[in-house]
């Protein structure tokens, strides 16, 4: 079994934090730079259908809005906003790299402009750095749980495969 050190379980928890913030700002290329080039993603929405390779990837994160920055100035442009929350993460060594654990919560934020939060054309000193509660609703919109081989690839930790689901649940892999 391969060790790990500390620098490893560094670059891991970067890893995580990394791959929800390019999911979060709708970075295509950021988001499939956490992924080694052979890798599968299995979310339980997909039984059964889970893309395997950097371009079935490509074509599945589009259909959810992520766009390259090729393609737009605006990654955000159309997209309702949201935040993907990692915590306790688990790493331990295994013989193909690591394997990972976490718990997943996404939480649904309509909107967080200035207008929306009820706070545009005021000052500062007016707003004080926290928009009115009545105006702001965030939902939780999913808790889950990952399930993940990662691997060292050019010096680098990346995600071989993700599993995602409610906890218990088993992939059906055809």
């Amino acid at each position: 079994m391969a060790e790990l050190s500390t620098g490893d379980f560094v670059a891991i928890q970067q890893l995580y934090a990394r791959y929800a913030f390019m999911h979060d700002l709708c970075d295509l290329e950021g988001w499939l730079g956490c992924w080694a080039d052979e890798c599968e993603h299995r979310l339980y929405l997909w039984e059964g259908e889970f893309p395997r390779g950097k371009e079935a990837l490509r074509e599945r994160a589009k259909i959810y809005g992520m766009k390259s920055r090729s393609e737009t100035d605006d990654l955000l442009a159309g997209h309702s906003p949201g935040f993907h929350w990692s915590s306790n993460v688990l790493i331990e060594p295994a013989e193909h790299g690591a394997n990972g654990m976490c718990y997943h919560a996404y939480f649904h934020a309509p909107t967080s402009s200035p207008e929306a939060l009820g706070v545009a054309g005021r000052s500062s000193d007016e707003v004080r750095g926290r928009p009115d509660p009545a105006t702001v609703r965030t939902e939780v919109g999913a808790a889950l749980y990952y399930r993940d081989e990662l691997v060292k690839q050019d010096g680098k930790w990346l995600f071989k495969r993700r599993t995602l689901g409610p906890l218990g649940w088993e992939p059906k892999v055809v």
